[in-house]
């Protein structure tokens, strides 16, 4: 769902569902399951959300429009 979110521009939608794909890692490794891949994954696309996120913020506070095709 987090990539959808992306696609469609909803970053802090995106960045909920990357919570709560953390929460159930979580779960996964209280289970003694190997969550080293899916979490490094996970927190590599949570980065990316927040740094677009931030750079979206700035962009707009600096005047900048972005035409999105």
């Amino acid at each position: 769902m987090a990539l959808a979110h992306l696609e469609q521009n909803q970053l802090t939608d995106a960045l909920s569902c990357l919570d709560e794909a953390f929460l159930a890692l979580a779960k996964d490794q209280s289970r003694e399951a190997d969550i080293k891949a899916q979490a490094t994954i996970c927190a590599q696309y949570k980065i990316a959300v927040a740094l677009l996120q931030v750079t979206f913020v700035f962009s707009i506070s600096c005047g900048e429009k972005y035409i999105y095709d």
